[in-house]
């Protein structure tokens, strides 16, 4: 619904600060163009079939690769692609093509997770395969994740009709994040994971 004089990445950049911010985090962005700078020209074309002449999940594997070797993570968190976006199938592509090695939990991407009653999960077999890790949030926590969700204004009326239709798939999908997880929780984040 955006029109074509809309600079589209730098609108979900902003919308990635302040979602950022609502978490109390900082974004680190990529040299990777989102999904309608790639050819997918329509709202439902995001949620389609991965398009054959997409290379994105080459381009996310070298740069995360890249960022990965220079920050030197721990611990890595990434969606499982739940509700089948084109932009997260192709990050999780990418990173069961780099297997960087360290642990990961992967969330269920919010809120497409919670815009359907059944949403798409394109990799559901393999994530099922991995253990469930269940974090009830608090009402602070809950607080800053609908914050953060809200940030992404451009998408709030095309996914759930407005800020009030998320308000209430994210009040029906419980108050409870659902990671699986890749690996063993290095110890300081299974210590922030027990007093979430």
């Amino acid at each position: 619904g955006l029109g074509p004089e809309v600079d589209y990445m730098a609108l979900r950049r902003r919308e990635d600060a302040a979602a950022m911010l609502a978490l109390g985090s900082e974004a680190l962005w990529l040299d990777l163009p989102e999904a309608p700078h790639r050819g997918y020209g329509s709202a439902p074309a995001l949620f389609g079939p991965v398009r054959d002449d997409d290379p994105a999940d080459l381009a996310a594997a070298h740069a995360a690769g890249a960022a990965i070797r220079t920050l030197r993570p721990a611990l890595l968190l990434a969606p499982q692609a739940v509700g089948g976006h084109v932009d997260h199938i192709q990050l999780v592509r990418a990173l069961a093509a780099l297997e960087p090695g360290l642990p990961c939990l992967w969330w269920r991407d919010a809120p497409y997770a919670a815009r359907d009653e059944a949403p798409a999960e394109p990799f559901g077999a393999w994530m099922a395969a991995l253990p469930q890790i269940a974090v009830p949030l608090d009402v602070d926590a809950a607080r800053r994740k609908r914050e953060a969700c809200r940030a992404y204004a451009s998408q709030l009326g095309f996914q759930f009709g407005g800020p009030a239709g998320l308000d209430a798939r994210l009040a029906a999908d419980g108050g409870t994040e659902r990671l699986r997880l890749a690996g063993p929780l290095p110890d300081p984040a299974a210590a922030i994971m027990d007093n979430i």
